[in-house]
Formats: structure tokens, C-alpha cells, sequence
């Protein structure tokens, strides 16, 4: 492809798009599917409508409209879906028993229903939240020590931060930012 073109994403918070779809997010979990294999026939008629848009604006607006009709079908959200949202903010400093709790259903009714909306265990998710605030309060304060931000970021201790490091980016803290902040912005 050549020239100039516009591209956007659409970005679904924590059980986003199992609240406007009440589509089993487990299932889709690290998989690649076709929108209509998943959503239906509705598919095909906001593409014809964002093909029809001659302008950027207005192709975000054709996606904004159907996600707020699909909204508008559904109730508020769920205590599932309230606590996965405040584990971001809280940068996934909440452990699964208290969870549960705050969400008044059981312990393992909640990881059930949490893997069913989000994708993943809260566990896990917690644990990349947290990986994901460590990380970008690497990014803000470059010199800041690694054991006040595992302390910041709610690890028992810096160890434990370094175990997520690996888990996830495969490298410790510190190689994985420095690979990171050499790698040329493909954006730019």
C-alpha cells in the first residue's frame, strides 16, 4: 500500500466488549477471528456505512453510534466488570479474595465469571496491571529506583516485580527498558 490513509482501533475497557456483546471473552482470548463470526450479520452493515463515509470524522462517528445502540440494549455495568475497571486505577493492587468480596459473590464464581468477561484469570490480569504501571513509572522517572516503584506498584517486593518482568517481557527490568527505549517509535 501507498499514500496516505487513515486507520483507527477501537479499544474496549476491562469486559468492554462482553458488556455490549455478551460474547464469552475466554473464547476469543489470544485467537483471531472475523467480526462477523463473532458479532453476525450487523457487521456487514457498519462496514457498508464506514465505506460510505467520506471522511474520517464521519467513519468515527458510524462506530461511535453502533457501539452507543449496543450499549443502550445492556444494564450497567456488572460488579464484575466495576471491579476489573478499578483494578486499573488501583494498578492491580487488590488481592482475589478481597475481589471477590467487594464484588459479593463467591471466590470461585468470581474468577469464573472474571475469565468469562475480561479473558483472562484476575490473577493474571492483576499481575499485568501491575507489570503495566511499573513499567510506565519506569518510563516517567527514568532514575527512579526499581525498589520504590515495585513498593509503588503494589509488589510484596522488588522480586516479585522482577518475576512479572520476565513472565511477561521474557527479560529482567532493566534490559527490557533499555531494549525498549532504543526501539525506534514505528509511528514516527
Amino acid at each position: 500500500m501507498q499514500g496516505d490513509f487513515d486507520v483507527f482501533t477501537i479499544h474496549f475497557q476491562a469486559s468492554g466488549f462482553h458488556r455490549l456483546f455478551r460474547v464469552p471473552v475466554a473464547d476469543l482470548s489470544d485467537r483471531a477471528y472475523d467480526a462477523q463470526s463473532i458479532l453476525g450479520p450487523v457487521v456487514s452493515e457498519v462496514e457498508e456505512r464506514l465505506a460510505d463515509a467520506s471522511t474520517f470524522q464521519e467513519r468515527i462517528q458510524v462506530a461511535t453510534d453502533f457501539l452507543l445502540r449496543r450499549l443502550d440494549d445492556q444494564n450497567g455495568p456488572d460488579a464484575v466488570s466495576t471491579i476489573a475497571n478499578r483494578l486499573l486505577l488501583e494498578r492491580g493492587a487488590l488481592r482475589v479474595d478481597r475481589a471477590a468480596a467487594k464484588a459479593g459473590i463467591g471466590i470461585r464464581q468470581f474468577e469464573r465469571r472474571f475469565i468469562e468477561q475480561v479473558g483472562l484469570s484476575p490473577k493474571r490480569y492483576m499481575g499485568i496491571v501491575r507489570f503495566d504501571a511499573a513499567l510506565k513509572a519506569k518510563m516517567v522517572a527514568p532514575r527512579r529506583p526499581w525498589t520504590d516503584i515495585a513498593q509503588a506498584c503494589g509488589y510484596y517486593d522488588q522480586m516479585h516485580m522482577v518475576r512479572d518482568f520476565e513472565r511477561f517481557a521474557g527479560e529482567s527490568p532493566s534490559v527490557f527498558v533499555r531494549r525498549f527505549q532504543e526501539t525506534p517509535d514505528p509511528w514516527a
